[in-house]
């Protein structure tokens, strides 16, 4: 009896994400094989199907069969074909046959393809209002979430009624000020290099997951990285056509990684240290940056945070260490699910665990720890990838293998080099870390009584900084985003150290505000922030130090003026608009579109200040987007009577 009452939390959820994964399978139309499709933009559209046999789509009077000899298919080895077509918005005929499934990339995207949502799918011209989502699939995605969320709360009910009150409203309040920090101007920067590259392989992955679909050819897309990014992406691709919705979830990953500093910091120092480490969180720019896009970035310091919390609470009932090093490991599956790179969070958690063991169990703790946790992690790994289920080692390798690749060469101080130095993220972290709450946690004095907690900060600061020993080396601060919420944890521990309470919290709010009138200034750009140690942004441009508008800041921007001004049909040069894959030209812009800067309109030139581009003596610059002096993208109109 006891048993079973300990196991009917589990059978009744598992029995209500059945019922409602069967409610989706019953509420889910058959693909639509013809009438009218919703193009929501004009431009070039990829345009094709998944088959394992043979198939013919008629798009607009567009023929696409495969697999075959066409002309000029691009054919994914997965029995994928499609084709380029430049199309105008609005519905178009389509007509599909074979036992085929409907792939497309609407402009604006690339990457993986995407399966096309019945909601772009009608018998005549009518389209509803959710054209291009899957809203019924993510309301499904939701009510398993709460189901989830709803058997954790029952699990540890007990644990939640004795909390602190005073840390609930701490953690909320801090909670809210980061959330509130991200959602504000959400999206204003524009789209960056792979979001959607997460977005779209993100929601494949997740209706393929609703629609118990583990074939192996269902999870090829964008294999080289595991999945939770995408599952988190996708998650929010479902409401919406755009971008907003999944980067509401990635802004809601990194509030709930800065607030968790709350109880870590009242955990290593106390309730006050804490606080004003989770406030300089919440308003550190380039921590702002990454919980306003879609990427590996806010998943990644929501773990590290959790994985450091939930380690530094293991000792806290010796009875229940094992299962709790389970939790542990789980906890670094899925940080590993999200960066193969975050096998590095491993150095905090066995400093939590180490340094608060009884010094009579630390044997035993280092013996549990390295048997538990690993086995975890992996069982936890292999569960949530079905890529890892049929061949997993080699899909492990094709994924290394793809990851592990140099990327195009970048500055780093006056050299574009694919291979800076091995201390370039140490410096990166320093350029990105705000000088005066660098200054703040330089100020941290460790004693003799907190070596402890000192331990901890020391690893979870430098954990991360041992990826300079990979093979790759770039893009800036990113893999490297941990040691940002270390730097505020020990910037909040030196000012608790201030005796006299007033004037901690003096300096804790006058810091707060310095934090919070950088962001202002600095915004929507927040990815392009550094420190005025290193000249701000437009020193760092000036003097090609660091990377700027890598991203694709700035380009959203550029291509708006060019949109608002450009004459029908106009001739654009994008070639020297990198990456040239968030160039949203209006429509009737595409087919114009010019190789040759000499013979274009217009030019838009993004990464100004290390990037060349071949502009034409008569062409006028008409229009820059910059951030504190730093240009991001010009634009440019020729005026061709004038040679």
């Amino acid at each position: 009896m006891q048993r079973a009452r300990a196991i009917a939390p589990y059978a009744i959820a598992v029995a209500l994400i059945a019922i409602l994964v069967g409610i989706r399978a019953c509420a889910t139309p058959a693909q639509r094989t013809s009438g009218f499709i919703d193009l929501p933009r004009g431009g070039p559209y990829i345009l094709g199907f998944e088959t394992r046999g043979t198939a013919k789509l008629e798009v607009a009077g567009h023929v696409i069969t495969g697999p075959s000899q066409e002309p000029d298919p691009v054919k994914h080895d997965a029995g994928v074909t499609y084709q380029r077509i430049v199309l105008p918005a609005g519905p178009a005929p389509f007509t599909l046959t074979g036992d085929a499934r409907l792939i497309w990339h609407p402009p604006g995207r690339r990457g993986s393809p995407e399966y096309v949502p019945s909601s772009s799918l009608s018998p005549d011209q009518r389209f509803g209002g959710g054209s291009g989502a899957a809203r019924t699939d993510g309301m499904i995605v939701v009510a398993i979430v709460l189901v989830i969320a709803a058997l954790a709360i029952y699990l540890c009910r007990a644990r939640i009624v004795a909390l602190d009150k005073r840390d609930i409203v701490a953690f909320g309040a801090c909670f809210v000020l980061a959330l509130a920090a991200r959602g504000c101007g959400l999206g204003d920067a524009g789209q960056t290099w792979d979001e959607d590259e997460y977005w779209s392989s993100g929601r494949n992955d997740v209706q393929n997951v609703l629609a118990l679909d583990f074939a192996p050819d269902a999870w090829v897309w964008n294999y080289e990285h595991p999945p939770v990014t995408k599952y988190l992406a996708g998650a929010g691709a479902l409401w919406s056509d755009g971008f907003g919705p999944a980067r509401a979830l990635s802004a809601l990953v990194m509030a709930l990684g800065c607030a968790l500093l709350v109880p870590i910091g009242t955990r290593l120092f106390s309730r006050r240290a804490g606080i004003f480490a989770a406030v300089f969180a919440a308003l550190s720019p380039h921590l702002i940056a990454h919980g306003q896009i879609i990427g590996h970035e806010a998943p990644t310091v929501f773990l590290w945070a959790l994985a450091i919390w939930l380690s530094l609470r293991a000792h806290d009932e010796p009875k229940r260490l094992a299962w709790r090093l389970v939790g542990i490991g789980v906890v670094v599956g899925l940080a590993l699910m999200t960066r193969f790179v975050n096998a590095l969070v491993a150095i905090p958690i066995a400093a939590a665990l180490v340094a608060y063991a009884p010094r009579a169990d630390r044997a035993r703790v280092i013996k549990l720890g390295a048997i538990l946790i690993p086995i975890a992690a992996l069982v936890t790994c292999f569960l949530i990838w079905p890529r890892l289920w049929s061949h997993p080692i080699a899909h492990l390798q094709e994924a290394l293998a793809k990851t592990g690749k140099l990327h195009d060469p970048e500055p780093f101080f006056g050299v574009l080099t694919a291979e800076p130095p091995r201390w370039c993220f140490a410096v990166y972290v320093f350029a990105c870390t705000p000088i005066l709450l660098f200054v703040a946690a330089l100020a941290f004095a460790p004693r003799a009584r907190t070596w402890r907690p000192t331990a901890v900060a020391l690893a979870w600061l430098l954990g991360p900084l041992v990826v300079a020993f990979s093979p790759v080396r770039q893009d800036g601060v990113r893999y490297v985003l941990p040691s940002l919420t270390a730097i505020a944890l020990l910037a909040g521990a030196a000012i608790d150290q201030i005796a006299k309470k007033w004037i901690a919290e003096a300096i804790a709010a006058a810091l707060a505000l310095y934090l919070a009138i950088t962001c202002v200034r600095v915004a929507p750009y927040y990815l392009d922030y550094y420190s005025e140690a290193f000249g701000g942004p437009s020193g760092v441009a000036a003097d090609q130090r660091f990377v700027i508008s890598w991203w694709g800041e700035g380009v959203d921007d550029a291509v708006a003026y060019v949109n608002a001004h450009a004459a029908p049909g106009a001739r654009v040069h994008r070639d020297c608009a990198v990456p040239s894959h968030v160039t949203w030209f209006r429509g009737d812009l595409w087919d114009a579109m010019v190789r040759d800067p000499a013979q274009a309109d217009w030019i838009v030139w993004t990464q100004p200040s290390w990037r060349r581009c071949g502009i034409p003596p008569n062409a006028r610059l008409t229009h820059t987007t910059s951030v504190l002096g730093a240009p991001l993208a010009y634009v440019y109109e020729v005026d061709h009577t004038r040679r």
